[in-house]
């Protein structure tokens, strides 16, 4: 979620099949987290993990109704990341409290 923010990417989750690499199996749900002006790093990580238990949610629905679909991501130009260090957090704060992050919905 802090990548999103210091790259100026929507935040979202998804949940997504798992295969031998981060993050590339297919996707079977994925939604947009909206970023509010005034909203905190914490909020927001709090927001994206109660979505992925949604997701989690809706797919096993889907999954024992055998209704499940999986859409490949294909190869996105975006990189995935690991743990933000320090210094990206340090962005990460400053883009939030002075409302230069580019995709707050209000």
């Amino acid at each position: 979620m802090a990548w999103s923010i210091y790259h100026d990417i929507p935040i979202g989750s998804t949940c997504h099949f798992i295969d031998s690499d981060i993050d590339t199996g297919d996707i079977v749900a994925k939604r947009v987290i909206p970023v509010h002006r005034g909203d905190t790093y914490e909020l927001l990580c709090w927001k994206t993990l109660v979505m992925a238990g949604a997701l989690m949610t809706e797919a096993v629905t889907m999954w024992r109704k055998d209704e499940i679909t999986r859409t490949s991501q294909g190869e996105s130009e975006l990189p995935t990341f690991k743990v933000a260090p320090p210094e990206v957090l340090e962005v990460v704060y400053r883009k939030l409290a002075e409302g230069t992050y580019r995709h707050f919905v209000d």
